[in-house]
């Protein structure tokens, strides 16, 4: 029987549950696939299993690296529960992308290559969250891509991990959308307008500062020539 418990994190509460073997879901309440984890009977209750897994929450909301792993018994595919194996592997701290799983796993099958979008469903997928830290995966480019629980918790665990958000991190290319009232191309057009304006200015700028360097030479030539003749009315 899955026992069921929550856990008030700092990022908000968390559901939380085990079986006799060990814990099968953590995730954030409300997150995607939160209800497809757990069966559709579960006791509401403490269990030795679900207070280690509450006491390594404590270690790692602290900003602490815990130094054990409670029990875990995820339910998945053999592709998933190899994925999340290698989930495990990422050190405290450090992100890997999903091509480098998708590597790793083709080189212990001995195959030539392996889809990092299959790597990315599995990932997606993980019911253990954080502990079993998916949100250490990024895309190739290092861009914050998918989180289950919401990237915005995403972030926030790699800045609890790292001290400090990292640079090299970013969030994916947003697809173009409506700015303003305005579509991506009459957003484009409108610059584009807006560089033809300021380039007609430049030209523009630089005929009159060539123009009033012309003056300017015609009223230095006509001086000279008044002081060396004379002015004539």
């Amino acid at each position: 029987m899955t026992s069921v418990q929550y856990y008030d994190s700092p990022l908000g509460r968390i559901r939380m549950a085990a079986d006799e073997i060990g814990l099968t879901v953590i995730c954030f309440e409300g997150a995607k696939y939160d209800a497809d984890h757990l069966p559709a009977e579960c006791l509401k209750q403490e269990t030795e299993i679900l207070s280690a897994g509450k006491r390594w929450l404590d270690l790692y909301f602290s900003g602490k690296n815990p130094d054990f792993l409670p029990p875990l018994h995820p339910n998945g595919s053999a592709f998933q529960m190899t994925v999340w194996d290698m989930l495990l592997e990422i050190p405290y701290g450090e992100t890997v992308s999903y091509g480098e799983i998708a590597r790793k796993i083709a080189e212990k099958r001995g195959i030539s290559r392996m889809s990092a979008q299959a790597v990315g469903g599995a990932v997606g997928r993980n019911p253990i969250a954080i502990i079993i830290p998916c949100h250490r995966v990024v895309g190739a480019d290092g861009s914050l891509t998918g989180y289950a629980g919401g990237i915005d918790k995403k972030i926030k665990l790699l800045d609890l991990e790292r001290g400090d958000f990292p640079l090299n991190l970013h969030f994916p290319h947003a697809k173009p959308t409506a700015i303003g009232g305005m579509s991506r191309e009459e957003l484009d057009l409108e610059l584009k307008k807006g560089l033809d304006s300021l380039q007609s200015f430049a030209r523009l700028e630089a005929s009159r500062k060539a123009s009033a360097e012309v003056i300017d030479y015609d009223a230095e030539r006509e001086e000279a020539m008044n002081e060396k003749y004379g002015v004539v009315d």
